[in-house]
């Protein structure tokens, strides 16, 4: 009886996860949703509160886990109700339930929440039930395809990439990594996102090499260290970027340029908010220029994308050091059991945090729950490919 009551928990946190990645996609569209993303957060914590009691308390005679759940707890907790993000609060509580659940079945329900709300949005998109937002950047044409910004689906495609890869593994084909060149450019060629196009190309490439010709082992004291230090030094280096970038040398210029303003607006984001203990409610407006009925409408913004730097100022210092450690035991780890998907899934989401606020979301990007693998090994078995 006590192994069926915990299975069927387990299948229940699954298709919790399963329906929140699907909603949270939608939330991102065109769709009116109205209260809905609220209702949905509300039942998510009662059934999450349930699973925890009923499943996971066992558990905590474990030190170690008892320890890391006491922490994000805490500190999600706080974060929340200071930065009025109160669905952090559901992130804490999946990410302690789900350090008790296979990886593999996490990022199954993550992989096909997204991906059948991401095509639900570019099927309403091409029908004409969702409008597609075409958007001026820099001189280029982007297109939304039903989302309410046309990144959305750029980074989409890419943490669904980092998904299948990792579910797939050696037994991916050629055919299938061809498949997802053509889709990655295909996506860059009509939203212009360059950023994640080039890093879904770098991951693509590593897969490769690491996993299907074993060209690259991850074994050298390089990738070591890297594992250890570098999700800190990538904060510190954001830090000192944002607070030395010189508009008036050309060095500078030319990289905010590229960055599409992002160092501007990481000088400003410092200037607006002091690094606090537990975060500020960073308020900010997309940068565009639109086209709404053949007439370009220009919009003042503010945005921070870094994710180092959106952690520091809007999650808080203390946020920030937790996510940064639970993030380094989860690569080092994968370098010490020769795990490469997950090496190079922590790879791309340290890049892609010094451009993308996305090193949080554990909807399409559940590699938090690896903490069962990393840290409770005793408790959860670790994916090896």
């Amino acid at each position: 009886m006590k192994f069926y009551i915990k299975f069927n928990l387990n299948f229940l946190l699954l298709l919790l996860f399963f329906l929140y990645s699907f909603f949270y996609v939608i939330d991102l569209s065109l769709f009116n949703t109205f209260q809905l993303n609220n209702v949905v957060q509300m039942i998510l914590f009662v059934f999450l509160i349930i699973i925890f009691f009923g499943k996971n308390l066992s558990y905590l005679k474990n030190i170690k886990y008892f320890t890391i759940s006491v922490l994000i707890l805490i500190i999600f907790l706080i974060s929340a109700f200071v930065t009025k993000r109160l669905y952090l609060i559901n992130y804490a509580l999946f990410i302690i339930n789900g350090m008790t659940v296979d990886f593999r079945k996490i990022v199954n329900s993550s992989f096909w929440g997204t991906l059948i709300a991401t095509l639900t949005v570019v099927v309403a998109s091409k029908m004409g039930i969702l409008s597609d937002l075409v958007y001026i950047t820099g001189g280029r044409i982007s297109h939304s395809f039903g989302f309410s910004y046309f990144s959305h689906l750029s980074f989409l495609v890419f943490y669904l990439f980092l998904n299948y890869l990792f579910l797939r593994g050696k037994s991916i084909t050629y055919f299938e990594i061809i498949g997802l060149f053509a889709i990655d450019y295909l996506v860059y060629s009509t939203t212009t996102n360059r950023l994640s196009h080039y890093l879904g190309i770098f991951v693509l490439l590593m897969f490769v090499l690491a996993i299907k010709l074993n060209w690259i082992k991850f074994k050298s004291y390089f990738f070591k260290i890297f594992s250890l230090y570098s999700y800190s030094v990538g904060l510190l280096l954001s830090i000192y970027i944002a607070n030395n970038y010189d508009p008036g040398e050309v060095i500078w210029r030319n990289l905010n340029h590229l960055l599409s303003n992002r160092l501007g607006f990481q000088k400003i984001a410092f200037a607006l908010y002091q690094p606090q203990l537990f975060g500020n409610d960073i308020q900010m407006v997309g940068n565009y220029e639109i086209e709404i009925l053949n007439r370009i409408v220009t919009e003042n913004s503010f945005y921070l994308d870094s994710g180092f730097l959106y952690s520091w100022l809007g999650y808080g210092i203390l946020f920030t050091i937790l996510l940064i450690i639970l993030y380094t035991s989860i690569f080092y780890k994968a370098y010490k059991n020769k795990d490469k998907a997950i090496y190079i899934w922590c790879m791309a989401i340290f890049f892609f945090s010094f451009i993308n606020n996305t090193w949080v979301n554990i909807t399409y990007n559940p590699l938090l729950f690896m903490l069962g693998g990393s840290l409770l090994a005793s408790n959860v078995r670790y994916e090896k490919q």
